[in-house]
């Protein structure tokens, strides 16, 4: 007998090959079952508080005339009650929707004194209007604006009206007293040119009248200085005066 054939023939046995993935992923199907589901809260939706709001720029420029100190004092305002409902709970906030921060007389306030400012002028055009002062005098609105609309073509007609109004009402209280004192030093200057200027313009139409005959220009008549001249001859001097006469504004 052989060796082989003494022993018996060897029985083969299958491999058990284990899947990890698999019965951990079965481990985690029964935990789920038994575990209890979570209880989910669903929170109260908050109702949403306006912010307050934040100045336009330029409030505290002194030369646009707001009321900076009460514009301010809204604001505190705004903030102190935005700070209280927002600690507050949801069932303790006002009713109105939307939640107002100011009371209906404090909005309407605040909206008014905004109103009043000149928020258009700029540091340039403040400065345009200063020296357009001096130039045509306080109270040609209308010249100033022509210079001033050269360059800040947003100022109307009626803008620089208002701020003209506003700026010789208020400007002593606003204003420091030196300042003051230099814009009406510099206007009251401008504004006595011009009356020289209107004086100058009433003695030339005089002469002119008086010495104009029949024809265009009577230059015999007309009496110069003769230390004065160096250019223009008499009759030059009698064409520009009857042209100014004719043509000035």
């Amino acid at each position: 007998m052989s060796m082989s054939g003494a022993i018996g023939k060897r029985e083969r046995t299958k491999k058990v090959i284990y899947n990890a993935e698999a019965y951990f992923r079965e481990q985690d199907k029964k935990n789920e079952a038994t575990m209890p589901k979570p209880v989910i809260i669903v929170k109260e939706r908050r109702r949403k508080i306006p912010k307050p709001r934040t100045l336009p720029r330029g409030v505290v420029d002194r030369w646009k005339f707001y009321n900076a100190d009460r514009l301010q004092e809204i604001r505190e305002m705004e903030e102190k009650q935005f700070n209280e409902y927002f600690n507050m709970a949801t069932a303790d906030l006002p009713p109105e929707d939307p939640i107002k921060l100011l009371s209906d007389e404090v909005e309407a306030e605040r909206t008014q004194l905004l109103n009043e400012g000149f928020g258009k002028w700029s540091a340039g055009a403040f400065a345009k209007f200063k020296t357009c002062c001096g130039i045509c005098g306080r109270d040609d609105i209308k010249g100033i604006h022509e210079r001033i609309e050269k360059r800040f073509k947003n100022i109307t007609l009626e803008d620089t009206r208002a701020y003209a109004r506003a700026f010789w009402e208020n400007g002593p209280t606003v204003f420091s007293e030196e300042e003051w004192n230099k814009i009406e030093e510099r206007t009251k200057a401008g504004e006595a040119k011009l009356q020289e200027i209107d004086q100058l313009m009433v003695s030339v139409s005089k002469k002119v009248m008086k010495t104009r005959g029949d024809g265009p220009f009577a230059v015999d008549r007309m009496i110069f200085l003769e230390k004065a001249r160096k250019r223009f001859t008499h009759a030059e001097d009698a064409f520009l005066l009857c042209a100014l006469h004719d043509h000035a504004e």
